[in-house]
């Protein structure tokens, strides 16, 4: 596990700018989610012809993972795990958590 720590919100924008290239849309709920011990990005995929229209697609990434690794590893890490890919997998029904650990699946 890194030692250094960066700052979590600063790296909670790159997360949102990660989604908005993902994506390809800039139509994104985002926000601090005290929940889950984190910060959650929501994707509508409307605009995504293979998912169902309105689809809501979630992503919580961790304080720890925020604030465990740099900007440039954050972006590299999202785009490497395939969380993208994952989260159009779980669908609307399920929130893709990221951590230090890696990505794991948990239905809402």
């Amino acid at each position: 596990m890194p030692e250094e720590r960066h700052d979590a919100a600063s790296n909670a924008q790159v997360a949102v700018r990660w989604a908005e290239r993902e994506f390809n849309t800039s139509n994104l709920i985002h926000g601090r989610d005290q929940e889950h011990g984190g910060y959650s990005v929501i994707v509508r995929a409307s605009e995504d012809p293979l998912l169902l229209v309105n689809q809501l697609l979630t992503v919580t990434l961790t304080d720890e993972f925020l604030s465990d690794y740099s900007a440039d590893e954050i972006a590299l890490l999202l785009d490497h795990w395939k969380v993208g890919n994952t989260m159009k997998w779980a669908g609307h029904s399920q929130r893709v958590v990221v951590t230090t650990q890696g990505v794991r699946v948990q239905a809402f």
